[in-house]
């Protein structure tokens, strides 16, 4: 249910911002952990602006959705 949730809110995210300045490897990210049923570890890492506010839109979005800010893909970790 959760990972349901968190889908639709990509979807939704992706038709009313577009995009626009979101590299491949953010979108394939967003992708694989939806794929993954929302179970794999968080590794997406919002690297433009234009990520990085989609990232935060996400974050808004799962928490009206009920869902953790431990349930996110977003973090950045240092090499």
């Amino acid at each position: 249910m959760k990972c349901q949730r968190w889908h639709s809110a990509y979807d939704e995210a992706l038709r009313r911002f577009s995009r626009k300045g979101l590299g491949q490897e953010f979108i394939t990210g967003n992708e694989a952990f939806i794929a993954s049923g929302c179970q794999s570890p968080p590794d997406v890492c919002p690297r433009s602006a234009e990520e990085l506010n989609f990232a935060n839109v996400m974050v808004m979005a799962g928490m009206n959705a009920g869902l953790s800010s431990t349930f996110m893909p977003y973090a950045c970790r240092k090499s």
